[in-house]
């Protein structure tokens, strides 16, 4: 792993612990950044930087990821100052897959806390929205009414802007998202920390460029949508499913229609070939589906990869 500015402030146990985590499950080196003058520390993948510099050319702006603030002893997970990565998180984040993320990291931490620019937010003259509640099902039930309201990620990100308040070039503010991790840091064992990690890795892949293995045929949505069938990812109704960790149950990526049978191997744009995936289970299972299904019955298992 690599330090930003070792010299002034040593790196906190509980940051050196994270990165290794990190970089285990990166499978190559993390990143350690010290806010400058300050106690806070992110705990990042150098490839962001990379993916920054290669969808928009500016300032790369580092301040995204794992978020330790040594003074309250507390981490998040926290994206701010970052266009094109907020731009990238909102477009793969699935609800769904961040309720799982706040569920399992509920025991590393007393009270389940949120805050996000808000659209809805900033109509009402709030700079941020945020959820803050006791019991993590109680945080739940108040993300759900957001989003049956206006749609929670929907509502991620307005561009708002820049004041120029903080000194920052960039035109447009109103990219913060900080989600309460675990309190009590210090005191967690090293591997209740590494768990973390592992539980929030959804969350880390919505920074990430997703994109579909080859242009779909429309006619395939068509005929899904004409069917009436729900647009939502329906990978938890195959069958022989891959064990985690090498397939996650959590959707990421924007949902759309996925040949059963792929053109390649003669399948055709019907009904019965057809079925919704997020992009993240669209590219995990691309040839490696047999079956079929109708409009009420999905009859659909995972294989090996079939031969083209």
């Amino acid at each position: 792993m690599s330090i930003k500015n070792p010299d002034t402030y040593t790196a906190p146990e509980s940051v050196v612990i994270l990165a290794a985590a990190l970089e285990k499950k990166l499978g190559r080196p993390s990143y350690i950044r010290q806010v400058k003058n300050s106690s806070r520390w992110f705990i990042s993948d150098p490839m962001f930087s990379f993916v920054q510099h290669g969808l928009r050319k500016g300032a790369t702006g580092y301040r995204v990821g794992l978020y330790y603030l040594d003074n309250e002893d507390i981490l998040a997970f926290y994206l701010v100052h970052s266009p094109v990565m907020a731009e990238l998180f909102k477009k793969n984040l699935q609800l769904t897959s961040f309720i799982q993320v706040a569920k399992k990291t509920a025991f590393a931490r007393s009270r389940s806390y949120l805050r996000w620019s808000s659209r809805s937010a900033w109509r009402h003259r709030n700079k941020w929205a945020f959820i803050e509640e006791a019991s993590v099902g109680d945080f739940i039930s108040a993300l759900r009414r957001i989003d049956n309201d206006h749609g929670f990620v929907a509502d991620l990100f307005p561009k708002i802007e820049n004041q120029k308040t903080g000194g920052g070039s960039a035109k447009w503010a109103g990219n913060d998202f900080f989600f309460l991790l675990a309190d009590d840091v210090s005191n967690k064992s090293k591997k209740h920390l590494s768990s973390i990690v592992e539980l929030i890795w959804p969350l880390f892949l919505c920074l990430y460029p997703v994109s579909a293995i080859e242009q779909r045929a429309s006619s395939l949505a068509r005929n899904l949508v004409t069917s009436k069938l729900q647009k939502v990812c329906e990978y938890h109704k195959i069958s022989n499913r891959p064990k985690e960790p090498k397939v996650s149950s959590l959707c990421r990526g924007g949902i759309e229609g996925a040949h059963i049978k792929p053109h390649s191997l003669g399948g055709t744009d019907k009904l019965e070939n057809g079925l919704w995936l997020c992009q993240y289970h669209h590219r995990e299972t691309e040839g490696c589906l047999i079956g079929h299904r109708n409009s009420t019955t999905i009859n659909v298992r995972f294989v090996q990869a079939q031969a083209v």
